[in-house]
């Protein structure tokens, strides 16, 4: 099957699951806008995982914590060099041997123990305390762990438990004898978290079977990545001398906080290419520039294995970046490549991206006017992408998209920017779930005499705008001065919050604050992505603010902005469930679960694979009844719908809305996490009708 670059790219991204490739004929990229649409609607599968990347290219060594130095040469292929634990942001320690073996197709339990290197490491003690249920098993019923207990001499009966402190050494001691058992005869080894295992932070991606042709990426809506952008030019012509281009801005390209990082100064080499936002009408183009230029990473790890990092962009999520790797003026062409960013342990923050490079599959390189995956940003609403998949609850572009307002009516816009878009934006960044209309943020100090906390949905501060509207009713000023105070029971405040603030002002006051920032950010020479970006600046900082002084804090707002997230919704029910993550793969089904020699529970849901901070939908419209904490499901948020159904959202990291608050199906209500009784993080989906739990995929497309 001959793939050209943007089907095989397209392909890539329509699934999660493997599935043979449909055969095609070749794909036409200078095909219209429409017919590539047509095109790519009859695209079957595709995957992508380790074992279709290519081997990095380059040599290179660390320090690594815990390891020890690590080298590599080039050729090195990616399940060879990274641990579990370096890239623990994909979550592969919360997954199952049966997990993987559901999302690869691969004959995982079916391997023999020699094939799991980690788990023969491990001694039958270690074993007893991961696996649930093992120590209480009888030996005969563990082949390998009996063979064992053999070769020592222990012939006795029982238990693993019982005998567990008996054997001495690790699993491995069988040798060439692993191959004679399977994993399926070690009981609740291919249910259980490898979180479980010891040493699963330093265990290769290769130590694990199958992992390394499970998915990396979730199935990503074409319009998200490809839509609004192609190659408009190459390097500017250079016949000798200093070819380097200097001094470079108007960048779509930079590190994980930053995306439009300037190249600038006299020795800075800013090789780059230059796309096209909106094909559909000719705009400003923008910067995508090459490794040439080194940028800060994160944190962690960044300064042990790089000072810096290449620019790049992130369209494949967090990791790894994708950066332009070479430009080819002459010829017209681009090569892209990879690069990871690693991780200390299984909890560590983001280091530097600058393990690479390695090779970009399907689509790594491209010629001038051909198609490019460059990742998401607003889709212009007349692209004819903007209906397909994915994406925010609006289904399409932002600067023209309709956000429903907390009263259910549809938002205006003012000056071409969405007011309730903008507005649920700044909230999903600002009160983060702590009581919407009711939060009361940290006591701060702005070092230039004022002092106080941020009020309610938009966090107005206490002593801006707000002041005055609380203090001219009856308590306000008492209410003012104990908000004021550096110590207080911010919970108890909140409560009381909205007598002298009320939802109503909250949302009028943001109304016009919006249209402030617009014209200051406007007369400032703003425009796009930057005037929200700088209207955010702005709404934190004030209309004085240095420009980029919170970087973090405006690509926040700019990327819950570019989703169409909605903090508040319509409260209409249309009488159909949707799927409450974007990419739905579920790991738990509804009823009874068998957890081992003969015993079994009651599953009231289903549980969906999410990552920490993935969002998640209300699966219909409602009114969110309950929004905290309820012990075994740790934070949740239940929605009440009509005819008397209602669904429970369990586990989360964040809640983004708050009780009595109307929602829109397909609403971001709050972040995916592990809070509560879990192993890991996931969506725990409840559905109950007249309070009775039914089973959640009967309802579900």
């Amino acid at each position: 099957m001959k793939l050209k670059p943007l089907l095989a790219a397209i392909l890539f991204f329509l699934a999660y699951v493997p599935c043979p490739a449909k055969a095609q004929d070749d794909f036409d990229i200078s095909s219209s806008p429409s017919a590539l649409v047509s095109q790519a609607s009859d695209i079957s599968n595709f995957t992508y995982s380790f074992a279709d990347m290519g081997a990095i290219q380059s040599s290179g060594s660390m320090n690594y914590p815990n390891i020890g130095q690590i080298s590599w040469a080039s050729g090195t292929r990616p399940e060879d060099l990274f641990t579990v634990g370096m890239l623990s942001d994909y979550g592969f320690q919360n997954l199952s041997l049966n997990q993987i073996q559901s999302a690869t197709g691969q004959p995982v339990t079916n391997a023999s123990l020699a094939a799991f290197p980690l788990v023969q490491t491990l001694t039958v003690s270690q074993l007893t305390q991961a696996i649930p249920g093992l120590a209480q098993t009888p030996l005969d019923q563990v082949p390998p762990i009996a063979a064992l207990a053999q070769q020592q001499g222990i012939l006795s009966g029982g238990t693993i438990g019982s005998i567990a402190p008996m054997l001495q050494g690790p699993l491995g001691q069988l040798g060439g004898d692993l191959a004679n058992f399977g994993i399926s005869q070690i009981p609740g080894l291919s249910d259980t978290s490898l979180s479980n295992l010891p040493g699963i932070d330093t265990a290769k991606i290769s130590d694990i079977p199958g992992l390394s042709q499970f998915p990396l990426i979730n199935p990503l809506s074409i319009k998200d990545w490809f839509v609004p952008f192609d190659i408009g030019y190459g390097m500017s012509p250079c016949g000798g001398g200093d070819c380097h281009e200097r001094n470079i801005d108007n960048t779509a390209s930079g590190n994980a906080e930053n995306m439009s990082i300037p190249c600038l100064g006299a020795e800075q080499s800013c090789a780059h290419i230059e796309v096209k936002r909106n094909f559909l009408a000719p705009t400003k183009n923008i910067r995508w520039i090459s490794k040439e230029q080194q940028v800060s990473g994160g944190s962690g790890l960044g300064a042990a294995i790089c000072d810096k990092e290449p620019t790049g962009r992130f369209p494949l999520g967090k990791n790894p970046k994708v950066v332009l790797e070479k430009v080819d003026e002459g010829a017209g062409s681009i090569e892209f490549a990879l690069y990871f960013s690693v991780h200390v342990d299984l909890d560590d923050s983001d280091s530097a991206h600058c393990i690479g490079p390695f090779p970009m599959p399907f689509f790594g390189s491209a010629k001038e006017g051909e198609w490019i995956l460059f990742g998401p940003d607003t889709v212009p609403k007349d692209s004819p992408f903007a209906s397909m998949g994915g994406g925010g609850p609006n289904g399409g572009g932002n600067y023209g998209a309709s956000c429903v307002t907390s009263s259910g009516s549809t938002a205006s816009t003012y000056k071409g920017i969405n007011i309730a878009a903008f507005k649920n934006a700044i909230a999903s960044v600002e009160s983060l779930g702590s009581g919407g209309y009711s939060a009361i943020g940290v006591w701060v100090d702005d070092g230039a005499g004022n002092q106080g906390r941020g009020l309610g949905k938009y966090q107005f501060m206490s002593y801006g705008p707000a002041r005055g509207i609380i203090a001219s009713k009856p308590g306000g000023q008492a209410f003012l001065n104990a908000v004021n105070a550096g110590s207080i029971n911010t919970s108890a405040m909140g409560a009381q919050l909205t007598q002298f603030f009320t939802n109503a002002e909250q949302e009028a006051l943001m109304d016009d604050q919006i249209k402030a920032l617009v014209d200051a950010g406007m007369a400032q020479g703003y425009s796009g992505d930057g005037l929200i970006t700088r209207m955010a600046e702005m709404h934190e900082g004030g209309t004085a603010s240095r420009p980029g002084i919170d970087s973090k804090y405006s690509s926040a707002v700019l990327a819950a902005f570019s989703s169409g997230a909605c903090v508040a919704g319509s409260g209409k029910s249309t009488g159909k469930f949707r799927y409450p993550v974007k990419n739905p793969y579920v790991t738990s089904p509804f009823g009874p679960r068998n957890i081992g020699h003969g015993a079994s529970t009651y599953h009231g849901g289903i549980d969906f694979a999410a990552g920490v901070g993935d969002p998640i939908m209300a699966a219909d419209g409602g009114t969110v009844s309950f929004a905290g904490w309820a012990y075994n499901c740790g934070n949740m948020v239940t929605i009440t719908h009509a005819n008397g159904f209602s669904t429970g959202y369990c586990h989360l990291s964040q809640i983004q809305t708050a009780v009595g608050t109307p929602v829109s199906a397909g609403q971001v209500i709050g972040l995916a996490g592990a809070t509560g009784n879990v192993t890991g993080p996931h969506l725990h989906f409840i559905v109950k009708q007249n309070g009775v739990a039914i089973d959640p995929a009967l309802y579900l497309p």
